[in-house]
């Protein structure tokens, strides 16, 4: 979607969300280490659609100056996700998890 973008701003944007991701990722690994579990992925459906539809939105306004706006829509669909997703998380987790050792 980046490099969809029209706008350098928005653009730019989608390259720090990128990093921020890559940096997440990091700690994820970090953390599954200090518990000695295996960090693993897994496909996420809901993620995918979401992608599909930004997929969808820079095919249907490829040369229009629509195209940013959706392109924010869907990157704030694929943001609220993840919050709600680690808001989740952190409910879940168990309360050990937050007592200093």
């Amino acid at each position: 979607m980046a490099k969809a973008a029209h706008s350098d701003q928005l653009r730019q944007a989608f390259e720090k969300h990128h990093q921020e991701t890559e940096g997440q990722i990091e700690r994820l690994e970090q953390i599954f280490e200090l518990i000695d579990k295996p960090a693993r992925g897994k496909k996420c459906d809901a993620i995918e659609g979401i992608l599909d539809e930004g997929k969808e939105i820079m095919d249907e306004y490829k040369s229009t100056r629509a195209l940013d706006a959706g392109l924010l829509a869907a990157a704030q669909a694929v943001e609220h996700y993840e919050i709600s997703r680690y808001g989740t998380l952190k409910a879940w987790r168990p309360s050990s998890a937050t007592r200093k050792p």
